[in-house]
């Protein structure tokens, strides 16, 4: 179901939804044309301003749900997975990317907007007092014609509410896509991010791989690896004891806890800032490091 059908149509329904008109008309009033009285009665401009704010209002959760939701299609896929299902594309094919139109958001976020355009353009026009609308209304009464105005006024309402929301730089913009799209950037910068540092740590931490003193020693001579251990039982007294904390950390733990960093301190994670992405990435690993010392110790005890 696309995201018009199952979100804005029927909020926009509600929010340009008239009450009851309390202000009395009669057969006469209508075949007379005096119609104003009962027409102001439905308070079409309030509601206008009213449903304006409820629908605005409306469009701002959905950008902040988006952004929920988002959270653990990160954690499962990376937030490289953001931009790709923004735009409906995938993995390259033949040289070729990928494409998934019908579940970009980027198209779902057109199609809406399309949508509203059509309902803005749409005609319901008030009932019109010709002969023989006048013959019915002697005939059947005032039911029929009291349910095609509210209609019409409704639908004006409607309309009235969707031209705000349109405006440039208006509602639909400021409430909804400048959020999305600033989110999505903002998770490329995060993927960006995560692999700078990715390659950097791999980088420091190679020649603890080594399978020998020597190899170590040799290794850590490179790049930006650094050697602390002046001897092979040092180099071994080293390994053991970062393999003991590797094998107490949980995979799962490391990727919420980073996608809950991103999430609440999203400016650090794509902050130009020298060394402040790296600064917010150590403080996150070290908290989930010591938190799992801490389990694997109270499990001792216990």
């Amino acid at each position: 179901m696309s995201f018009w059908l199952q979100y804005l149509n029927g909020k926009l329904d509600s929010s340009s939804r008239l009450n009851d008109n309390q202000f009395p008309i009669t057969k006469r009033d209508v075949i007379a044309g005096n119609t104003k009285t009962y027409e102001q009665g439905f308070n079409a401009t309030t509601r206008v301003a009213d449903g304006y704010e409820e629908f605005k209002n409306y469009l701002k959760q959905q950008a902040e749900d988006f952004k929920k939701n988002a959270v653990q299609v990160i954690k499962d896929y990376g937030p490289k997975a953001m931009e790709l299902l923004y735009k409906g594309s995938g993995p390259y094919k033949d040289g070729v990317p990928q494409s998934y139109p019908d579940i970009s958001i980027e198209n779902m976020l057109n199609t809406a907007r399309e949508e509203l355009q059509k309902v803005r353009s749409k005609t319901i026009a008030r009932p019109e007092l010709t002969p023989q609308f006048l013959e019915f209304i002697t005939r059947a009464g005032l039911t029929q014609w009291k349910g095609d105005f509210k209609s019409a006024i409704q639908h004006e309402v409607k309309q009235k509410i969707i031209e705000k929301i349109l405006e440039p730089d208006g509602a639909w913009e400021k409430q909804l896509i400048n959020p999305i799209k600033d989110f999505i950037n903002q998770c490329k910068r995060f993927a960006d991010s995560l692999e700078t540092l990715s390659n950097f740590y791999k980088s420091a931490g190679s020649s603890l791989d080594a399978q020998s003193y020597e190899q170590f020693r040799d290794a850590s001579q490179t790049g930006n690896c650094v050697n602390l251990c002046d001897n092979a039982n040092v180099y071994g007294w080293v390994k053991e004891n970062i393999q003991r904390k590797i094998n107490a950390i949980h995979l799962n733990d490391v990727k919420q806890n980073i996608v809950n960093s991103f999430i609440e301190n999203t400016v650090d994670w794509v902050s130009d800032v020298e060394g402040k992405t790296r600064k917010v990435f150590d403080e996150v690993m070290a908290k989930v490091v010591n938190l799992e010392a801490e389990l694997v110790a109270q499990r001792q005890l216990h």
